[in-house]
């Protein structure tokens, strides 16, 4: 019944996934494209300080400029030491639309986080 809520309201869920076990969990919603960039944005930064290096890998399915944009706002709020921005086959995103995004992160500790909107 969410799904389908969440589908007519156009809203896109932001999710982590967790390293240890592989379960995700819902750390925000959106309803536009760029609150939702905002939001991956703001949650990475809450994650990581300034100071902290990043490696950041963006996936998405077909929507680069959304995707380049994220890169933007990541370069402007993280300490990102490496970044790259990948195009994934539509076939393994699954949504309708065969868009979104994933961001996987990691510090110099090795901490692995996956972010996410699909």
């Amino acid at each position: 019944m969410q799904a389908l809520a969440g589908s007519l309201l156009n809203i896109k869920p932001i999710i982590h996934v967790d390293r240890t076990d592989g379960k995700y969990s819902t750390v925000g919603k959106a309803r536009t494209i760029g609150r939702a960039l905002d939001e991956i944005a703001s949650h990475l930064s809450s994650l990581y300080n300034h100071e902290t290096p990043v490696w950041v890998s963006i996936m998405h399915g077909k929507f680069e400029e959304q995707a380049q944009a994220l890169a933007s706002l990541l370069k402007e709020r993280l300490n990102v030491t490496h970044i790259e921005v990948l195009r994934i086959s539509p076939v393994l995103v699954c949504t309708p639309a065969q868009g979104g995004w994933a961001v996987l992160s990691q510090p110099p500790a090795g901490r692995i986080l996956a972010k996410g909107i699909f």
